[in-house]
């Protein structure tokens, strides 16, 4: 099975900034108090692997809270696998995906570490 890596780098002050909203946004009052406005995506991502799989990783808000969620899409633009937890703390970290096919991981960081190549295990 192939395995696909993207590292995505992301300044530390967003980064801080998304996971403290993430963990303490818990209903309409707290958004109103941060500022964040209802049913908008305040943080987004998309990396292209050489298969022509894409992901999204972005942190977005509703009516009453925040999440963060991945999406895979396929070289057509379908959605393919889907990692969505609204209790999901940190936006920084590994977000993995796994196809009949192969398996893709994206990492959101901001330490600067040599970039994971595609590679086929």
């Amino acid at each position: 099975m192939k395995h696909y890596a993207k590292t995505v780098f992301v300044p530390k002050t967003e980064i801080d900034r998304l996971n403290r909203l993430l963990d303490v946004i818990y209903d309409e009052e707290d958004m109103e108090r941060e500022g964040v406005d209802f049913d908008s995506t305040l943080f987004l991502r998309a990396v292209k692997f050489d298969d022509g799989h894409e992901a999204h990783v972005r942190v977005c808000s509703g009516q009453h809270n925040l999440w963060s969620e991945a999406i895979l899409f396929d070289p057509d633009g379908n959605e393919v696998s889907c990692i969505d937890d609204c209790s999901y703390e940190h936006i920084d970290g590994d977000w993995y995906f796994e196809t009949e096919d192969a398996n893709y991981t994206v990492t959101i960081t901001s330490e600067y570490k040599e970039k994971s190549e595609n590679a086929a295990d």
